[in-house]
């Protein structure tokens, strides 16, 4: 299993949805520990600009969302980037990287 860690920006991003424990709920419970067992088989890799980077898409309430990370194998840490609706995320992952 994987530890992780949320960068200051990606912190952020989840401050946004202080009004939203439902969303918040969700991630804490559901999609955040989907990913640490296995990180690279649980996202999606990216290319490109965001070339080794990973995403783990779903949705709520007809949104679609991605949180956005990155693995460290030799510190066994997952640091997630971004968090947000499906652009957002993806854009504010670019600036970040």
């Amino acid at each position: 299993m994987y530890g992780y860690a949320f960068t200051s920006s990606a912190a952020k991003d989840l401050y946004a949805f202080r009004r939203n424990p439902k969303m918040l709920i969700l991630l804490t419970t559901k999609i955040i520990p989907a990913v640490l067992p296995d990180p690279r088989r649980a996202g999606d890799p990216k290319h490109g600009d965001l070339s080794g980077v990973y995403a783990v898409a779903f949705s709520e309430g007809g949104i679609a969302y991605r949180l956005v990370y990155t693995v460290d194998d030799t510190r066994h840490l997952v640091e997630f980037i971004a968090f947000g609706p499906h652009d957002a995320a993806y854009a504010n992952a670019k600036r970040r990287v």
